[in-house]
């Protein structure tokens, strides 16, 4: 029988396997969300969408710097997976709202609701705690 590469040996615990491919469907939809944000902003500015693009990570960057104590202390608080399924659901509402965007601003609303609803936002604390109850089978 042949061995798999070392690096994928991680990959036999079913519990991990899961957790693997859910963040990589995580990242994916993460990256398809800025690029539909990058072409919705130039669908509504057109040679002026990367000022647009440039101010909205603004605006995340520095909602992030003000946000991450308190989201901390919420994730100390709260049970993780119900954290993690109630982001990724309204992460999920918010996505489905581009469509209905037709102005500027709306971009900036919509980048402003993605930040508490991100995963960056409990990523430190929630996913070291979340890889280790996947593997403990918490």
């Amino acid at each position: 029988m042949t061995q798999a590469p070392r690096l994928l040996q991680c990959l036999r615990n079913p519990t991990f396997a899961r957790l693997y491919a859910a963040q990589t469907i995580n990242l994916v939809g993460d990256a398809l969300t800025w690029l539909g944000l990058a072409l919705l902003a130039f669908e509504l500015a057109g040679e002026k969408a990367g000022l647009i693009l440039s101010g909205a990570l603004t605006l995340r960057v520095a909602a992030y710097v003000v946000l991450s104590p308190l989201a901390g202390a919420i994730a100390d608080r709260v049970d993780r997976k119900r954290i993690m399924v109630i982001t990724h659901l309204a992460r999920m509402v918010i996505v489905c709202l581009l469509p209905f965007v037709t102005q500027i601003w709306q971009i900036y609303a919509i980048v402003l609701a993605l930040l508490p609803a991100s995963k960056n936002k409990f990523g430190t604390s929630l996913g070291r705690s979340s890889r280790s109850m996947s593997i403990n089978g918490g």
